[in-house]
């Protein structure tokens, strides 16, 4: 009589299991381990506090999903250790995951990562450098002041003949072609991070295909969170690093 019961309790608990999402039935939890250091020859003050976040990485940076945080406090000196600890559920299926650092003391940055870390797999201790706060971070090339033509637009096979075009001027205006309205929109550009507004745009009325590249490429545009430049290509990504779309200069 125990052992119909035990098996029918295992019966059930093994379907209980198999019931379960998958993110949750394959969650696992995780801890990444490692130590943040420069390359100066400074000591550090002893208010001095390390934050290394865990996130899903926008082109080289953090966007803004975090996963995990912590903050040694007192830091002590280089090399700091740290440990993340985090669950597998919490990052989107397939995300790219990647680390960032700063060092601060009296409410101000001494040191930061130039740009964020990719996690690497498995349990293998992650190195994080760090560079001076004080030194002007090297500026990636322009973006501003060119006229942009759209090359791709993720999910669209035919952009046609007239494609949309992109310019962001140095105050933060952005405009263009939709490839029938003309639109404007505000751009935040901080670093490879770079986000829009909420487009408006004239109201002309076009041809059903035209209008439905009209559609993705505000929709793209809406999304993005962070942008690249490959081989003279604008390269403008989402939150989770997916490549919305791809343009070339229209010069």
């Amino acid at each position: 009589m125990n052992a119909a019961i035990d098996r029918r309790t295992l019966i059930a608990a093994l379907a209980a299991t198999a019931a379960l999402p998958s993110s949750l039935a394959f969650a696992e939890p995780r801890t990444v381990t490692g130590s943040a250091l420069y390359r100066e020859r400074i000591a550090l003050p002893p208010d001095a506090v390390l934050t290394v976040r865990l996130g899903v990485l926008a082109g080289n940076a953090l966007g803004s999903q975090l996963i995990a945080e912590q903050i040694v406090a007192p830091a002590g000196q280089v090399p700091i250790p740290f440990s993340l600890s985090f669950d597998t559920q919490d990052a989107p299926q397939d995300a790219r995951l990647g680390l960032d650092a700063t060092i601060t003391a009296a409410g101000a940055t001494l040191f930061r990562t130039a740009q964020a870390i990719p996690l690497p797999a498995g349990d293998a201790a992650v190195e994080i450098m760090l560079a001076s706060a004080r030194e002007p971070a090297a500026k990636p090339a322009p973006i501003t002041g060119v006229e942009w033509q759209v090359e791709h637009i993720e999910g669209v096979d035919n952009l046609g003949e007239t494609r949309p075009t992109l310019t962001i001027g140095a105050d933060g205006r952005a405009g263009g072609s939709t490839g029938c309205n003309r639109f404007f929109a505000k751009a935040t550009i901080d670093g490879e991070v770079l986000a829009f507004s909420e487009a408006g745009t004239t109201f002309m009325a076009c041809d059903e295909t035209v209008m439905r590249v009209e559609r993705a490429f505000l929709d793209a545009l809406a999304a993005v969170a962070a942008y690249r430049l490959e081989d003279g290509m604008l390269v403008l990504v989402d939150a989770e690093g997916v490549a919305r779309m791809k343009l070339t200069s229209a010069a």
